[in-house]
């Protein structure tokens, strides 16, 4: 499995990458990806892209926690959950 490149992300003039002082779609660093969303709705996609480490976290967080209160994992809710944690991921 490949791990994803941590975040916080920013968006800058359409690029996604994570922050850094002189952002920019010229940066390189190692590993780090920069991209530029495709699409009609270039910059709503970028958003949704920067925002994903947070997602992912967000949803590892909730996910323990409607386990450890009792929710039943095979309800669609929480199949849905672990099924994005998994595609987010690269296990699906």
């Amino acid at each position: 499995m490949n791990k994803p490149t941590p975040g916080p992300w920013k968006v800058y003039n359409g690029w996604v990458h994570p922050s850094f002082d002189n952002p920019g779609p010229q940066m390189t660093n190692g590993d780090t990806a920069i991209c530029e969303p495709l699409g009609q709705d270039k910059n709503a996609n970028a958003h949704l892209i920067a925002a994903a480490p947070d997602l992912l976290a967000g949803l590892e967080q909730a996910i323990w926690m409607l386990y450890g209160i009792g929710v039943d994992p095979e309800k669609p809710a929480m199949e849905s959950f672990a099924a994005a944690i998994r595609k987010a991921k690269g296990i699906e």
